[in-house]
């Protein structure tokens, strides 16, 4: 049987980091969780005041706050960086890597992996059984590992 598709949700995990950063639980950040929260993820904070001031100095609500990282480009841009580096793998253009070429791109790193390393590797990202990865899956993988690794 295969495995559901994976869909990445960057707004459920950003509620998630919403709720953590909002330390007093009144579902409102002020300017000080709100600018943690975006140096946290590596999302540029200068403009955090003027939303927060656009807000009548009220806080930033969760909608307003994924709005903002939304806005803030960084999911298109690590979807940009992911994806040239899907295509570095994908060597032969199309749209999924086999264990031969992420064999190869591992080789070329100077590092040998075994087919069973391999087989392991694939499966991390492989969400339909097919013992391919496609750009989705891949794509999934590594940016909910990305907000993942934030915590």
């Amino acid at each position: 049987m295969s495995k559901q598709p994976f869909v990445f949700s960057y707004q459920s995990v950003l509620k998630e980091e919403f709720a953590k950063a909002d330390t007093d639980g009144n579902r409102i950040l002020d300017l000080d969780e709100f600018v943690s929260i975006l140096e946290k993820y590596g999302i540029e904070a200068d403009k955090a005041k003027e939303v927060f001031e656009t807000s009548g100095n009220n806080g930033i609500s969760e909608d307003v706050f994924i709005d903002y990282v939304h806005k803030s480009n960084k999911l298109d841009s690590l979807m940009e960086e992911y994806t040239r580096m899907f295509n570095s793998i994908d060597k032969d253009g199309n749209g999924y890597i086999t264990p031969e070429e992420l064999k190869q791109d591992w080789i070329e790193k100077g590092i040998n992996l075994s087919d069973k390393s391999i087989e392991a590797l694939i499966k991390n990202f492989d969400m339909d059984d097919d013992k391919n990865i496609t750009i989705d899956e891949y794509l999934n993988a590594l940016i909910l590992r990305y907000f993942r690794s934030k915590h």
